[in-house]
């Protein structure tokens, strides 16, 4: 799994928002990659989940979370699908909608909960995750595919450094 974050391309309420990026996918490249496997390997059962960020207390989330899918997850299973959510709302930022598919496509958000911001208002840090769940079979049977995830995300503590 490849994370990067994309400079300020914009600014809300204040301050810098940045892109969260994330590669998920079969390819033994991938940065951070030092086993050679793909970042399926070691998932076991029907559900696989990846922390691929956190919310920091004051930290947000905003609306326009996107997952592409580069190329077409395979799997044994009948369907599989993708979710982005937090701890504790899984779909919080996109529902789970089917990656297995013969073409590429773009997953966006579906619902007016996932229209709105999320702040992270607790003391702790929140994870930020990508829930993979098939119909049957292993996680880590998959043997292609790539999803990349984006999301727009304020970071408190940057928005009190732009401010002085």
């Amino acid at each position: 799994m490849r994370k990067q974050i994309i400079r300020p391309n914009q600014q809300r309420s204040g301050g810098p928002v940045h892109t969260l990026e994330i590669i998920i996918g079969t390819d033994k490249k991938a940065v951070g990659n030092t086993t050679g496997n793909s970042d399926f390997t070691g998932l076991s059962g029907t559900t696989g989940t990846f922390v691929v960020g956190i919310a920091k207390p004051g930290d947000i989330v905003y609306p326009g979370a996107v997952v592409d899918v580069v190329t077409p997850v395979t799997v044994g299973a009948a369907t599989l699908t993708a979710a982005v959510g937090i701890t504790g709302t899984v779909d919080r930022f996109i529902a789970a909608t089917s990656v297995k598919d013969t073409t590429a496509k773009t997953l966006v958000n579906t619902t007016a909960t996932h229209a709105l911001p999320y702040v992270n208002n607790t003391a702790s840090d929140v994870n930020i995750l990508v829930t993979l769940v098939a119909a049957t079979g292993n996680i880590s049977d998959i043997t292609a595919g790539e999803l990349r995830v984006r999301l727009p995300i304020s970071r408190k503590a940057d928005r009190i450094d732009s401010q002085g």
